[in-house]
């Protein structure tokens, strides 16, 4: 379901393509070095500076980064090569294979030859900038296809030009990048390529040892225009790798290094087709004015999201204090820097381990990889959304924790984040730190309740005790009949008298109206959580709002529904899902 006041299909497309700020991080032993490349990456958006190796690879372990630069001493390198699983460049690959890596070398070919061999996309000082903006082109396109997926038809009626447009973009970037070989037979075979493809995304140039490199990649530029160049060198040396790499090369091998050729170039065509396609979908929104020229420049992070003290808090060091580790993993998932810094910082001097991740697509693939206790997703991401991510947790065992974030609340929004699973629902902007930890800690202690939650034992042919409170006769007779065929039913007529069965009786779940006589259904329930342990609830109204969902969401109830008559069916699936110890779900 969309928000009421959903937006226009061609804003969820400019919001795409805006994207959030990008994050950089240094990892650098020189300082002087990597103060510069700071510099030179202060305006393209967040930049985070370590000073080793060790320390920058545990923070890409634990945040998302759009360009990781690290300084690998030789020895390492040389050591992984090896020795398998002892590559820190391919576990960092693994961890985040939404980020780029760029090496800083002291320029040994050989080196060289071994790092791009990992998938790094530059050497040496080269175009640090440049490979942002590339960066950038690749992401926004991806950004805007992903919405794209998902406003489709409405695009298509609103703006059927530009609709089409985007379905042939779609379609060309799922289209296997193309490499053409300019060198002799070996090369080709080695890269897996024919010497001759029209409209390569990447030429691997053959180096001869009399050939200057110059000459020859201004050569291959004529012959491959556009396409993103690898150099394979039969007399490597560091003078012709600074020459290949500041002429433009996107990779430099060694010829001894054929064995990796094909992994590389592919490497190097994948990254460069994407660009390629980024650049066309960006110039596509802005010929059909989605986009204007200020539209086009990357946008600051707004800060709204976040009280201005908590920002302050979260970015000024503190001395260590007693903070105590709660041992849960927690999953920060937003595209803002500034956000994804305050809520980190917030929830690591509550005691908890942090991992961030700035989309939706990086948030489900390290669900796939690691365990969390708990999800902290905002709702409105590029791409796919906050929702997609908590649909992909609840299908995890066990599923984690689940809390929603969003700047566009609404009764739509408030109803699907509970149908999908949510444990909580917090609005921007969050202005309390110690608001935010409670409702954190209040959603974890859920879900360890859920997951402890026993199914109800089958007795004659029923499962489940349940308490329906019900005021009207005709209804709660209807709905006792039917949930008593596989449930052993018991029925109250108001609150009162709830109350004084729920002292005296042991109970599985609680379905009951938000509005009775002699206490409402919100007390009901409250007395059932204290005096019943692992009893789920279903909170129903004949009157939805925003804020009784939200009162349902403070109250930790299993479900809400509008009052159910029609799909009794349905009804019974749910409540037996709520018994089984599956909270979050929505009936009616």
């Amino acid at each position: 379901m969309a928000d009421a006041e959903g937006p226009r299909p061609v804003d969820v497309l400019r919001n795409a393509a805006r994207g959030g700020q990008e994050r950089f991080l240094i990892a650098l032993a020189d300082g002087a070095e990597r103060a510069r490349i700071a510099s030179a990456l202060a305006s393209e958006g967040f930049v985070l500076e370590v000073d080793s190796v060790s320390e920058g690879l545990a923070r890409l372990a634990d945040e998302s980064f759009d360009l990781a630069i690290l300084d690998l001493p030789a020895e390492e390198l040389e050591a992984a090569a090896g020795r398998a699983g002892r590559d820190p460049l391919a576990a960092s690959r693994e961890l985040r294979p939404f980020s780029d890596l760029v090496l800083i070398s002291d320029g040994d070919p050989r080196r060289a030859g071994q790092a791009f061999a990992r998938e790094v996309d530059a050497l040496l000082r080269a175009h640090i900038k440049r490979l942002a903006g590339f960066r950038r082109a690749r992401t926004r396109g991806l950004l805007v296809l992903n919405a794209f997926g998902g406003i489709k038809a409405d695009l298509s009626a609103a703006e059927p030009e530009l609709a089409a447009a985007l379905e042939t973009l779609s379609l060309e970037l799922k289209r296997d990048p193309a490499i053409v070989v300019l060198g002799d037979a070996e090369l080709a075979e080695a890269a897996g390529a024919p010497r001759d493809t029209a409209n390569p995304d990447a030429a691997v140039v053959g180096f001869a040892t009399t050939d200057a490199p110059d000459g020859r990649l201004n050569e291959a530029r004529a012959r491959a225009a556009g396409a993103g160049l690898v150099v394979v060198d039969a007399a490597p040396s560091a003078e012709r790798l600074a020459s290949a790499i500041y002429g433009g090369a996107r990779a430099y091998l060694p010829r001894a290094a054929l064995d990796v050729l094909g992994r590389v170039a592919a490497a190097a065509a994948a990254r460069r087709h994407g660009e390629a396609v980024g650049i066309r979908i960006v110039e596509a929104l802005a010929r059909y004015k989605v986009l204007t020229g200020a539209e086009r420049v990357r946008a600051p992070a707004p800060q709204e999201d976040v009280d201005v003290q908590l920002i302050a808090d979260a970015t000024t060091p503190k001395p260590h204090g007693a903070v105590i580790p709660t041992g849960h993993e927690v999953l920060v998932v937003d595209d803002e820097a500034v956000v994804l810094t305050v809520l980190r910082e917030a929830l690591r001097r509550g005691g908890y381990r942090v991992t961030t991740a700035a989309s939706a697509e990086e948030a489900i693939d390290l669900m796939q990889k690691r365990r969390f206790d708990l999800v902290l997703t905002d709702k409105n991401l590029p791409g796919a959304s906050g929702l997609d991510v908590l649909r992909s947790a609840r299908n995890l065992n066990p599923a984690p924790a689940i809390v929603l974030i969003t700047g566009y609340s609404s009764y739509d929004s408030a109803i699907e984040a509970l149908d999908i699973g949510a444990h909580d629902y917090i609005e921007k902007p969050i202005r309390d730190v110690d608001d935010l930890r409670f409702r954190i800690r209040r959603a974890l202690s859920r879900r360890d309740e859920q997951l402890a939650r026993p199914k109800p034992t089958r007795t004659g042919g029923r499962a489940g005790r349940v308490l329906l409170v019900e005021v009207e006769g005709p209804r709660r007779q209807l709905l006792s009949e039917f949930l008593g065929k596989n449930h052993h039913v018991t029925a109250a007529k108001d609150g009162d008298e709830a109350l004084a069965l729920l002292q005296h009786a042991h109970f599985d779940l609680v379905l009951a109206d938000r509005h009775l006589p002699g206490g409402s259904g919100l007390r009901v329930i409250e007395h059932a959580q204290r005096l019943l342990p692992h009893c789920a609830s279903v909170l129903y109204t004949a009157y939805p709002s925003y804020d009784s969902v939200t009162e349902a969401f403070a109250l930790g109830v299993d479900a809400y529904l509008v009052r159910p008559n029609d799909d009794l069916k349905k009804l019974g699936e749910k409540v037996a899902e709520a018994l089984g110890g599956r909270g979050g779900i929505l009936l009616g």
